[in-house]
């Protein structure tokens, strides 16, 4: 079976028009619907999508991070 994304989903915003305000500091939970190539069905997985800059500030504030379901890039692809 190949799994393919059929969703991109975030309660907190428009995830084909949002544009962080800074693309080096920038932290946010995203939910893939995944499902099978062809066929019917799909499962949830929330991924947490943020760069380097946002994850430093967070363990100055709050300590250690458990990171899990996590994207870490340097900035967001959208800035180009």
């Amino acid at each position: 079976m190949k799994a393919i994304i059929k969703g991109i989903y975030s309660s907190d915003l428009d995830v084909e028009t949002y544009l962080p305000v800074d693309p080096f500091d920038d932290g946010q939970w995203i939910r893939l619907l995944i499902g099978p190539d062809g066929g019917v069905g799909e499962e949830s997985f929330d991924v947490l999508v943020c760069t380097t800059r946002w994850l430093a500030r967070e363990i100055d504030c709050d300590g250690t991070q458990l990171v899990r379901h996590a994207l870490v890039m340097e900035r967001s692809e959208s800035s180009n």
